[in-house]
């Protein structure tokens, strides 16, 4: 038999979690609205791979959304969340180093 927690809905944890999740989920719908002017930046590069960068995210989350439940009661929601949250973090900060120096 396990406990479950109640969350605590009202606290500022939860609510810039929550914020944060719902932030992250639009980032890429919002960025492939650019696609068009993306292409005229980068003549070399066709529209469907820049399309394709643009749709990469969202199959990320379609395919993690599968096992969700899983990785959740492995090593439960808030870790889950906070690893994701860092991946992400650093995710960025590497693509900024990169476009910073060139790699």
């Amino acid at each position: 038999m396990t406990k479950e927690k109640l969350v605590n809905t009202s606290s500022w944890l939860f609510k810039g979690s929550l914020l944060s999740l719902s932030l992250l989920a639009q980032t890429a719908p919002s960025i492939s609205i650019a696609n068009t002017q993306s292409a005229t930046h980068f003549p070399n590069v066709s529209q469907s791979t820049i399309e394709l960068i643009s749709t990469l995210p969202n199959f990320s989350v379609l395919f993690l959304i599968l096992f969700a439940e899983a990785i959740g009661n492995k090593f439960g929601i808030k870790r889950t969340i906070l690893f994701g949250l860092t991946l992400y973090t650093v995710g960025v900060f590497f693509q900024h180093l990169s476009i910073a120096f060139q790699l």
